[in-house]
């Protein structure tokens, strides 16, 4: 029973002691609601594609006052035209994250820039491959709260500008298409 309570004062204290934010390598996983708003007509149309939840993967560097980090997000759509399969979405990106609050706060709120690669892919009933990709920029907002200084909670939200190209089975069909995405993500960071 000695121990019970003693770990549990143990778990209160570190999770109310206070936590500074820790500059230095960090990796981050988590769950991310990718919502792709873009194009709603021909030459595709994502209005038909409904939002679904994916991963989120973070791997990053803290210099205090910003940090740059790699991302990649993954999730599989619901298709709502029945001649379609689920659509799987795909994003790479580099991005800068510049902190508004005091580095050594435990309560971080920062905006986002970057850079990304995108793609969507799905296919028809009679085997096409229908396939979108194409480069972009990010801007978001997000909020990150240490626990201790080893994990963090990370919050964002991210409007991503994206122009595809659109195959069809490797065959250019139409260039520029707006692929505009916003995603919210959920992360715990783990710093080294």
């Amino acid at each position: 029973m000695k121990r019970v309570i003693l770990l549990s004062a143990l778990a209160v204290f570190i999770c109310h002691s206070p936590a500074l934010a820790k500059e230095g390598p960090y990796v981050g996983v988590g769950l991310a609601y990718v919502d792709i708003i873009g194009e709603s007509g021909p030459p595709f149309d994502f209005s038909t594609v409904d939002p679904s939840i994916g991963l989120d993967i973070r791997v990053g560097y803290n210099f205090g006052r910003i940090a740059l980090e790699g991302n990649f997000i993954a999730s599989t759509h619901h298709e709502d035209l029945p001649e379609f399969s689920n659509g799987d979405f795909t994003g790479f990106n580099l991005d800068l994250r510049v902190f508004l609050t005091h580095p050594l706060s435990p309560n971080q709120v920062y905006f986002l820039g970057g850079l990304g690669w995108y793609t969507f892919d799905e296919t028809d009933i009679g085997g096409n491959d229908h396939e979108l990709e194409g480069g972009g920029f990010n801007l978001g907002l997000g909020f990150e709260h240490y626990f201790n200084p080893q994990v963090a909670l990370d919050v964002r939200g991210v409007y991503r500008f994206i122009s595809y190209e659109y195959n069809i089975n490797g065959v250019q069909v139409a260039n520029n298409v707006n692929g505009d995405t916003f995603t919210l993500g959920v992360a715990l960071n783990f710093y080294f």
